[in-house]
């Protein structure tokens, strides 16, 4: 029954600074650890079938269920220390958990329009987050806090679903020749893609007009990385100056990859950078390719030290959409947010302040090796994290804060 589910936990925490005595610098610990179970019903439209849309006219699968459902069911172990020392100056946080999710819901695209519900994976994700931060006093109006975060996930498929035979199911998403594949022992937004054709000699092999070819077979695709980092930090600065207060905060992710279909459409029609940059090589070097026709050329990077053609090249990489070629690091630090306010005291009465603040948020990237905003993507739907099409570029924002107390 997919309505039935219940909620456990289990908790516990003890203040180790008042149970046993310890050194003076450590001014407060405290352990917890915990345990929950929690439920999710799937979607009620599990049991959809084919229908037309009568504004577009697009036809919706149907969606094909052999089995009776259940709940997804969560387990959540959590445990970690909260601390202070140096007379509360230095603070230290640090949680470890470990989530297994059972019963995943999934929904596998099958020929015919149909797409087919599985209800039984297993997948599981463990890591830690920890923060660390100190409280400078710099004299009688001058302050610096100071706070440092990082957090880690691994995530792992520990079980898909299975065919009838018994066989352990892959499931795999295709964006371009980008295939997001799910699968036993791997983690979800692992890509995939095949590469150029290459001879006994590891050259790349060409067409009659010098147009590189790609295997698209799927026998030798090779892994070329998750589209999730596993890694994240914060870092926020506050600095008081009398009732002047100006915040800092800069944040990014570590790891992941990025796939850019319009570096591959702007290859496709030679309107990108590296298009362009080939073009000005050739006509400034005199680069030639003397056996497509005697038009500008660029050297293979192969190896092989053949001159092709950079349209014919350039034309087939972009049609190809070739994962490899487009494929760019998520990595990226930005200054996230901004602000500079004022404090007026005692303005309504005693105690009783008015702050107004002048905020900016996405302000610039501090290093980033994608061409475009790596925490913008095409869609936000299992498998499309990683991807981006003439998305609309990230925004800054600026803005006023008035806060009044009371």
């Amino acid at each position: 029954n997919t309505d039935n589910y219940g909620y456990f936990g289990i908790g516990a925490n003890a203040i180790v600074s008042q149970l046993v005595k310890l050194p003076d610098w450590i001014n407060f610990l405290k352990y917890r650890v915990s345990y929950s179970s929690v439920g999710n019903s799937i979607p009620n439209k599990a049991y959809g079938a084919m229908s037309r849309n009568l504004q577009t006219g697009a036809l919706s699968g149907n969606k094909l269920l052999d089995f009776a459902p259940v709940p997804e069911e969560t387990g959540s172990f959590e445990t970690g220390i909260e601390s202070l020392f140096l007379n509360n100056r230095l603070s230290f946080d640090f949680t470890f958990y470990n989530t297994v999710v059972r019963h995943l819901y999934m929904e596998l695209g099958s020929l015919g329009g149909n797409t087919e519900l599985l209800n039984s994976a297993k997948v599981r994700n463990t890591g830690f987050e920890t923060t660390i931060g100190y409280d400078f006093k710099l004299g009688k109006d001058l302050r610096w806090r100071t706070s440092y975060n990082l957090s880690f996930n691994d995530n792992k498929i520990l079980e898909t679903g299975y065919d009838k035979d018994g066989t352990s199911r892959k499931y795999q998403q295709t964006v371009g020749e980008a295939k997001v594949v799910y699968q036993k022992g791997g983690s979800i937004g692992d890509i995939y893609a095949g590469d150029f054709m290459r001879d006994a000699n590891g050259h790349i092999v060409l067409t009659a007009k010098g147009e590189p070819t790609f295997d698209k077979t799927g026998s030798n695709d090779r892994y070329l990385g998750n589209m999730n980092s596993k890694w994240q930090m914060g870092w926020t600065n506050t600095f008081n100056y009398k009732d002047f207060q100006l915040s800092v905060l800069i944040n990014g992710r570590i790891g992941g990859k990025v796939f850019s279909l319009t570096e591959s459409y702007l290859d496709y029609i030679g309107a990108s950078q590296r298009t362009a940059d080939a073009r000005l090589a050739a006509e400034k070097n005199n680069i030639v390719a003397k056996d497509y026709g005697n038009v500008p050329g660029m050297v293979l990077n192969d190896g092989s030290g053949r001159i092709v053609p950079i349209q014919a090249y350039y034309q087939a990489l972009g049609a190809s959409s070739n994962p490899s070629s487009y494929l760019y690091s998520g990595t990226n630090f930005r200054l996230r947010e901004l602000s500079l306010g004022y404090t007026f005291r005692d303005v309504f009465g005693m105690n009783r302040n008015l702050t107004l603040s002048f905020i900016a948020r996405n302000l610039f990237f501090l290093y980033k090796d994608a061409p475009t905003d790596p925490d913008v993507s095409l869609s936000t739907q299992n498998g499309l994290g990683a991807f981006e099409s003439f998305n609309m570029p990230s925004s800054r924002s600026f803005g006023f804060s008035v806060k009044a107390n009371f």
